[in-house]
């Protein structure tokens, strides 16, 4: 059994409860700009074929419905990236948690938040940061959580940021 997502305490009477710990913040992440411009464009193709198919023959044909249901798995898969961070873990889920990164918020020592959207971690036990993409109105909120979660932790802004 996993107990990573829960905070054990005592009751009244000093038994041991298991209580599920609360996120302090969900938000949605971006692809990489350049792979979310290439799975998007499939996406939108996938469904321009479906439609083409169903307005040709003005029916539902075999890949007009098959080109349709490629289009929803797409689109269900796409916006399932998530960044999810509580009090003691900092985690990335990309496409329904089939690409999942989890670190511990106690390893966080810096952010570095560029002017777009990239986003650079550095944690003390990694050599090399750990870069990710949000919106602005995420990366307030993201800025704002880490604020009030971890303190001690060096938010800092720059131009451009080097990528190797």
């Amino acid at each position: 059994m996993c107990y990573d997502k829960c905070v054990v305490s005592l009751d009244e009477a000093g038994e041991c409860q298991i209580v599920k710990a609360e996120l302090a913040l969900k938000v949605r992440l971006s692809l990489e700009p350049a792979f979310q411009i290439i799975y998007w464009s499939i996406c939108w193709l996938t469904f321009f074929i479906s439609l083409i198919g169903i307005l040709e023959g003005q029916h539902f044909s075999g890949i007009s419905i098959f080109m349709s249901v490629t289009c929803l798995i797409l689109l269900y898969f796409g916006f399932g990236s998530t960044l999810k961070l509580s009090k003691d873990s900092f985690e990335l889920t990309y496409f329904r948690g089939f690409k999942k990164k989890s670190y511990s918020m106690f390893l966080l020592s810096k952010l570095v938040l560029s002017e777009q959207r990239t986003i650079q971690a550095e944690f003390a036990d990694s050599a090399e940061p750990l870069v990710f993409y949000l919106n602005q109105k995420n990366k307030k909120k993201l800025v704002t959580a880490i604020q009030q979660l971890a303190p001690a932790v060096l938010i800092e802004t720059a131009e451009a940021i080097n990528q190797v």
